[in-house]
């Protein structure tokens, strides 16, 4: 038996008598065997009850259901990069999952990012162009081929399309046939 400044000091709690002491004092020392981030760990009932965790009663028990809530995990390439996610993310991420970091780094070869490209008037010409390139070279970018053609000041080109090339065709004109007096 303490005093409640004691009891505060320690931390811990008043009972107003022995029989609830001791009854208190037997649920937060009863243990039972947990399963935490795939671990097998003992902990009082109370602590067990506080994280939301489930009791067992044995070592063994806790071991056999650590192991089958535990999900497989694998290696996968992400942008150039290796790490590991479980198989679960993987496959909602559409990426190929690894047995090994070593198989992963051998398959993981960084792809280098889609450029944007956008719409742009050059010499009256509207051309497609990434959105660097059009501006290392000055020119305004459009989202749109349309845009583009609105904004060319000298309108749209078409295309110079090549043909194969052949003699020109030559256009006979027929003559008029003489008419006859009588």
């Amino acid at each position: 038996q303490v005093t409640e400044a004691e009891a505060r000091q320690r931390g811990e709690k008043c009972y107003t008598s022995a029989a609830e002491a001791r009854r208190n004092c037997q649920e937060t020392t009863k243990t039972c065997w947990v399963c935490i981030n795939g671990q097998v760990s003992q902990l009082t009932e109370a602590q067990a009850r506080a994280r939301g965790l489930r009791c067992y009663a044995s070592q063994q028990e806790a071991q056999q259901n650590c192991r089958e809530n535990i999900e497989k995990q694998c290696w996968v390439c992400v942008n150039g990069r290796v790490s590991q996610v479980t198989e679960s993310v993987a496959r909602g991420r559409g990426l190929r999952c690894y047995s090994s970091q070593q198989e992963a780094q051998q398959n993981c070869r960084e792809t280098p990012p889609v450029e944007k490209t956008c719409w742009v008037c050059v010499s009256g010409n509207v051309i497609q162009l990434t959105e660097s390139q059009a501006k290392g070279r000055g020119l305004t970018c459009y989202s749109s081929q349309r845009e583009a053609a609105a904004n060319c000041a000298q309108g749209p080109k078409p295309t110079p399309r090549v043909s194969p090339s052949r003699p020109p065709l030559s256009r006979v004109t027929p003559s008029p046939s003489p008419t006859r007096k009588p």
